[in-house]
């Protein structure tokens, strides 16, 4: 078992950390507590603009339907899409857009 630990600017970054200590041979399990840290709190309205825009830019996703909130530092979705994959894309590109350590994923999966 391999245990990560320290600090990252961006969420993805210590997906990415994870995923290559994974890889490596003869490790078993890998347990991630790398925080993200922020050089300076994001603007509620600036984190906003960017998730909207990175999830407008998926086709895969109705993002007329998914509402972008902030609280607290975190970024809030809501709404419905038709799919657990269009829920997890949603929250892939609030996390590499969003500039916050944490997203609350409150979309709900209404099948077509």
């Amino acid at each position: 078992m391999v245990t990560l630990r320290g600090e990252v600017e961006w969420f993805f970054q210590a997906e990415a950390a994870e995923r290559t200590v994974q890889e490596v041979a003869g490790v078993g399990d890998v347990v991630n507590v790398i925080g993200v840290r922020l050089a300076t709190a994001p603007d509620p309205t600036e984190v906003r603009r960017r998730v909207t825009e990175a999830l407008e830019r998926l086709a895969a996703l109705d993002a007329a339907s998914i509402s972008v909130t902030t609280s607290d530092g975190a970024v809030v979705l809501r709404g419905r899409v038709h799919s657990a994959f269009g829920r997890a894309i949603a929250e892939d590109a609030a996390r590499t857009a969003a500039g916050t350590p944490q997203v609350l994923n409150e979309i709900v999966v209404v099948p077509a």
